[in-house]
């Protein structure tokens, strides 16, 4: 008569042959039933309509969002905090005369006209 796939929702159904079918007494299923009408097929009277599913969470006291809130206790203002190292300070700097390197030093041109 047709195929489902509930992965992609795709619904091929030869209507023809579903009303040949359900006029000569074929009893479809529940969740074939649901199908047929999504489809716009006419359902003849006899044929029960399923009740719509009530949907219920089961365990719902287990839920994180049903949990009693933990109270964090924030650590007592009347303990002292240990004492950090002192940093050591910085040098003062001393004014150096910078000498030249190999790098800084001016270099003089020299003729090497053999």
């Amino acid at each position: 008569l047709g195929h489902y796939n509930p992965h992609s929702k795709e619904v091929v159904i030869d209507k023809d042959k579903v009303k040949f079918y359900l006029e000569h007494g074929a009893q479809p299923s529940d969740r074939v039933v649901s199908l047929l009408q999504k489809q716009g097929i006419k359902l003849p009277g006899w044929v029960k309509m399923p009740a719509p599913k009530s949907r219920t969470i089961r365990n719902s006291d287990k839920l994180r969002k049903n949990q009693p809130v933990e109270v964090v206790e924030a650590p007592e203002a009347s303990e002292p905090e240990p004492e950090a190292e002192p940093k050591a300070e910085p040098k003062a700097e001393t004014a150096e005369v910078p000498t030249e390197t190999a790098e800084t030093a001016p270099v003089e041109a020299t003729d090497s006209a053999d």
